[in-house]
């Protein structure tokens, strides 16, 4: 463990710019690092995550009850490591790649409809990464006072396959800095859960021995 430390803070450490190359080794090493801890910590599913947006809220993408194609070893119930939920509502989330794919107009009830495509990646708990590509529509259906609408957008398709680390950079549109830090910030959320759960711990285990001890000097009575 120190070894691979001390291997990406010599890179860092070098006064010259770093290369994509750099980066792809940095990543490496965070990589093989933070896997030996993944069974260990709590990590979100696929089906958790909340990047898609319409006009009154977001939702958790197994909300919709997406078809699934692609590899079968992965579902919404796959767990790891996946970008972060930021983002408010009614905008997309710039932590996913969000390209235009098809735009058709919908003349039935004056409604419109738009199809995107959403790209993400993630780190499996059994270290796979994965490129998630999921197929959204969105439409805009009657709001409760007439005359006005409100945009509806539904997951309707989730294709899910393993890539080699490079090519997924390029599938996702993330460069391997950009994944680098997300693991460290996954890594300090971890730490806060921990501390947090260690004081409740301490909490528990200090009340049940005062009253472990006030129950022997009654006993002793």
């Amino acid at each position: 463990m120190e070894k691979l430390h001390l291997g990406g803070l010599t890179i860092l450490a070098r006064q010259n710019a770093l290369t994509e190359k750099d980066w792809f080794e940095l990543l490496e090493a965070r990589r093989k690092l933070i896997e030996k801890h993944l069974r260990d910590m709590t990590l979100k599913s696929l089906g958790e995550l909340r990047f898609i947006h319409d006009y009154f809220h977001e939702h958790a993408l197994k909300m919709d009850e997406p078809k699934l194609i692609g590899d079968t070893r992965f579902t919404l119930d796959t767990r790891g490591i996946f970008p972060s939920d930021k983002g408010s509502a009614g905008v997309t989330n710039t932590e996913y790649h969000h390209t235009p794919e098809t735009l058709a107009r919908s003349l039935t009830g004056g409604s419109s409809l738009v199809s995107t495509t959403e790209r993400l990646w993630g780190f499996t708990r059994n270290g796979k990464w994965i490129g998630v590509e999921v197929f959204v529509t969105r439409s805009e259906q009657p709001y409760k006072y007439e005359g006005r609408t409100e945009e509806v957008a539904r997951a309707e398709t989730v294709s899910i396959q393993e890539y080699p680390l490079a090519v997924l950079c390029q599938f996702a549109c993330r460069t391997p800095q950009r994944i680098w830090q997300r693991f460290g910030e996954v890594a300090e959320e971890w730490r806060e859960h921990r501390e947090d759960l260690y004081e409740e711990v301490k909490f528990l285990a200090e009340t049940f021995k005062r009253e472990e001890e006030v129950l022997e000097m009654i006993s002793r009575r």
